[in-house]
Parts: structure tokens; C-alpha cells; sequence
């Protein structure tokens, strides 16, 4: 069993099938949420059933910032501008342990903030949520 902390994980865009690094991240949290759509019946007796209508995944992250990324990463001015825009990123999620789980979906910037302290470093951040499903693969 391979197992992992979130300083291990990383942010990345998918451009043109190139994954952009974002960010190392120190915090994760991907969230799924299923809203109930309750219904009774002679079958139940009057008791609670349900079944899952409306379904979100969410992803709040925390990370350092990095203003001078490399010419093939990206950066926290790119979700600011993602964020500002409305516009929608292709997101992955991974680390680099073999066969740990990756996920991967469609996102908008939904909440972003930059932090710092004195005598500390830059950190972000961030709530993402997604657009449709999302699609969980594995580190390889």
C-alpha cells in the first residue's frame, strides 16, 4: 500500500494534453456531496428513503506561491486570472508515488486567497469546484 502526505501532491493545468505545474500543495481536501431527494411509499411505511439527485465534487487546497514559475508551469496569477475570468480549467491532481490515485476533472475558481506572515513564506488558498464528473486514474 503506497502511502502518501499532501506536500507529495500537486496542482497541475492541463493544457493541449501537457500537465502545467500550479503548485506544491501542503493541504487537500476533495470533497463529494450528494443531495437527497427524499420519497415515501406504502413499500417503506411511512419511513424515510431516498435516492441521490444532484451530485458536486469540491477541492480546497492550500499551497506555497511561486510569482516566477518555469516556462512550462503555471501559477497562482493563473488561477487569479481563471477566478476573475469565470472561465474553467482542466485540473489534475496527483503525486508522483507509483500507484497512488490521480484525479482529474473539469474545475472553476471558486474562492482564493494569498497569505503571508511576517518572517514566513507566501501560501494560497484555494476552493475549486467541479463541473461534472471527475475521472480518478493512477500514478504510473
Amino acid at each position: 500500500m503506497a502511502k502518501s502526505n499532501a506536500s507529495s501532491h500537486k496542482l497541475y493545468i492541463v493544457e493541449s494534453n501537457a500537465n502545467k505545474l500550479v503548485a506544491e500543495l501542503t493541504n487537500i481536501s476533495l470533497s463529494f456531496s450528494g443531495n437527497t431527494i427524499d420519497f415515501t411509499s406504502k413499500d417503506n411505511n411511512g419511513f424515510r428513503d431516498f435516492i441521490v439527485g444532484l451530485k458536486s465534487f469540491s477541492l480546497s487546497i492550500e499551497g506555497f506561491v511561486d510569482f516566477q514559475a518555469g516556462t512550462d508551469e503555471r501559477n497562482f496569477d493563473d488561477l487569479m486570472t481563471s477566478a476573475k475570468a469565470g472561465s474553467s480549467l482542466s485540473l489534475l491532481l496527483k503525486n508522483t508515488t507509483s500507484g497512488d490515485s490521480t484525479h482529474a476533472g473539469t474545475a472553476y475558481v471558486t474562492a482564493l486567497q494569498l497569505t503571508s506572515g511576517t518572517e514566513t513564506g507566501l501560501t494560497f488558498t484555494a476552493t475549486l469546484e467541479f463541473s461534472g464528473d471527475i475521472t480518478v486514474g493512477t500514478v504510473a
